[in-house]
């Protein structure tokens, strides 16, 4: 169990600094005006999200939803965020207002925090599992995503919990991620999509960027799918070419695999959204 200090006093359990200000702030963005046209749209979430990853490299969870923003970041950033939602502003005309952060000073609330933000998502009948939202770093602390965020062992460490344990502890209801095997058949359908949901790209063709290409012939000849003419007509590109994107393994290779095991985070664009979600999020988000 780590030990935080609050007044001079050493305490086990709580999350604040040596001054008793807590280390840790729940803030939330949303945006402002009500209707249809009152959320952001599918690319400035693709460019929001980047954003937000280089503003916050050491915040502990995010998610991004139709008509707001979650994170849990260190105290004293709200400007920071403001800073980067007038950018967003800028480019694609939605406001959003920054609500004042909630302290986060237990252990307690952080792991409270990370449950609601990751369940955000279903409560808002969106999806029927945290898994299936691509704009969450729920998929960061469970490997399925990179570049990686929000890494288990930082979010464990401020949980105050032993990184097995952190989903456990705040998503017990929710179903593990499978474990990949050597007997998966995953359609072309189902590749595309699983290195689209890695890399976080919004629409279009999942091998549009060269690492999503790499990743894609990688990964078909991991999973025991070794075609080399299939693969070169599929990207558009010569037997030579795909020789030569089989070396060397890229870092996002097993995160990959590791996402075509379980069809909850490579299900769409979105995951799989329910009928319902499909009419009030609009054509923007699916």
């Amino acid at each position: 169990m780590a030990f935080f200090l609050r007044g001079g006093v050493q305490r086990s359990g709580s999350v604040v600094d040596v001054t008793g200000v807590a280390v840790a702030e729940h803030v939330v963005a949303s945006v402002v005006g009500v209707g249809v046209g009152a959320r952001l749209d599918r690319a400035g979430v693709e460019w929001l999200w980047r954003r937000l990853r280089e503003a916050f490299p050491d915040a502990w969870s995010c998610v991004l939803m139709p008509t707001h923003v979650h994170l849990l970041v260190a105290s004293g950033l709200a400007a920071r965020l403001g800073y980067v939602l007038r950018g967003y502003t800028r480019r694609y005309g939605t406001r959003l207002h920054v609500a004042p952060p909630q302290p986060t000073n237990t252990a307690a609330i952080a792991q409270r925090t990370l449950r609601y933000q990751w369940l955000n998502p279903v409560r808002a009948r969106l999806v029927d599992d945290p898994w299936q939202w691509r704009w969450s770093t729920l998929r960061d602390v469970g490997g399925v995503a990179w570049p990686v965020w929000t890494p288990l062992s930082r979010v464990a460490a401020l949980a105050q919990l032993a990184p097995e344990r952190l989903l456990a502890r705040c998503l017990p209801e929710v179903a593990a991620l499978l474990e990949p095997s050597r007997a998966m058949v995953v359609s072309d359908e189902g590749l595309r999509g699983a290195v689209q949901s890695v890399l976080r790209e919004v629409g279009g063709d999942a091998c549009r960027s060269s690492v999503g290409r790499q990743l894609y012939v990688q990964a078909s000849y991991r999973i025991g799918h070794p075609h080399p003419r299939r693969l070169a007509d599929a990207l558009g590109c010569g037997l030579r070419t795909i020789h030569r994107m089989r070396r060397p393994p890229h870092v996002a290779l097993e995160t990959v695999v590791r996402t075509l095991a379980d069809p909850r985070t490579h299900g769409g664009p979105l995951g799989t959204l329910r009928p319902r979600a499909l009419g009030c999020l609009g054509p923007a988000w699916r």
